[in-house]
């Protein structure tokens, strides 16, 4: 399911927004990857995902599935065969 940026998700933490939570990924988390050839040559992305933690106050009982964030962000204005820097 896609959600805004603006998205929040509520932690023992506190409250965090998605966009917050992508930026603090460390760089070696994202992955170059395609999602196939499109008029134009490969589509091709950075994407990052992590396992959301279970909340606690909502979720009492260990949770019988996870909670994933997932990210992808366009390669415009770099090279499609460099490397993340």
């Amino acid at each position: 399911m896609a959600v805004p940026k603006s998205q929040q998700i509520t932690s023992l933490a506190g409250i965090w927004r998605i966009d917050q939570l992508i930026e603090e990924a460390p760089a070696d988390a994202w992955q170059r990857l395609s999602c196939g050839d499109g008029a134009k040559g490969p589509r091709v992305y950075d994407g990052v995902a992590a396992k959301l933690p279970a909340n606690p106050i909502l979720d009492p009982d260990p949770p019988p599935h996870y909670r994933w964030v997932m990210a992808r962000r366009s390669l415009r204005g770099k090279s499609r065969t460099e490397g993340r820097v």
